[in-house]
């Protein structure tokens, strides 16, 4: 799965929910943001795939399909929506404490909480790469497929394409709800279940090398 950097998110605020008219901590906010996005990066998901605006905004206009993921909670945590800038801690040493790191890498302005957004902080451990990716079967297990409703694929068609995991995946198909502005699972098709063909017991518990999901906990950033 494709590793995301924060210099390439579409909120312009991300890493920076912090008020910066004060202009040294506005600074402070810049050389941590730059350290970050150099030594991080995040994968985002939502607790929520019913919403018919998250299928237009990410998956192509509905034409696209949902993945749901098993991830251990220890990984992610969800992000926090506020209504105006948060007042920098900079200001009182703790810029490289637990408030500071929190409030930085979990927060977003109110507009983007139809989300629901949660995220996983990824350390880019290893050289330097134009692209970073986690691999399936260890810390994050593919468990399900939902297809787009305006997507030409049955659960059939898309069975083939899955390539073998350590857990059974479930494929179905979306549709939009008659009584509520939701999507729901759409009857009409057959969900499939595919097998798990992969195992992946040899590989728990092994030091993997490269990027790798870090601990829900506040993160070592060292701002100069």
């Amino acid at each position: 799965m494709k590793v995301s950097r924060f210099c390439d998110l579409n909120a312009p605020f991300e890493l920076g929910c912090h008020d910066a008219g004060d202009r040294a901590a506005r600074q402070r906010s810049k050389a941590f943001a730059q350290t970050a996005n150099e030594k991080f990066g995040l994968i985002c998901f939502s607790d929520n795939w019913r919403s018919p605006v998250m299928w237009a905004h990410y998956a192509n206009k509905h034409e696209g399909v949902c993945l749901g993921f098993d991830v251990n909670d220890d990984y992610i945590g969800y992000v926090q929506y506020v209504d105006s800038r948060l007042l920098s801690p900079i200001e009182e040493g703790d810029a490289n404490g637990t408030q500071f790191i929190g409030e930085i890498l979990y927060h977003k302005a109110q507009e983007w909480s139809y989300e629901k957004e949660l995220r996983a902080i990824v350390l880019l451990d290893g050289p330097k790469l134009p692209m970073y990716h986690i691999p399936f079967g260890i810390s994050i297990q593919l468990r399900e497929v939902i297809i787009g409703s305006k997507c030409v694929f049955s659960p059939l068609d898309l069975a083939p394409f899955i390539l073998p995991q350590e857990t059974p995946v479930k494929i179905s198909k979306a549709r939009p709800a008659f009584k509520a502005f939701e999507m729901v699972e759409n009857k009409r098709y057959k969900c499939v279940d595919v097998p798990a063909e992969r195992d992946c017991r040899a590989l728990h518990g092994r030091l993997r090398k490269g990027p790798r999901f870090l601990l829900r906990a506040p993160l070592a950033v060292k701002v100069a």
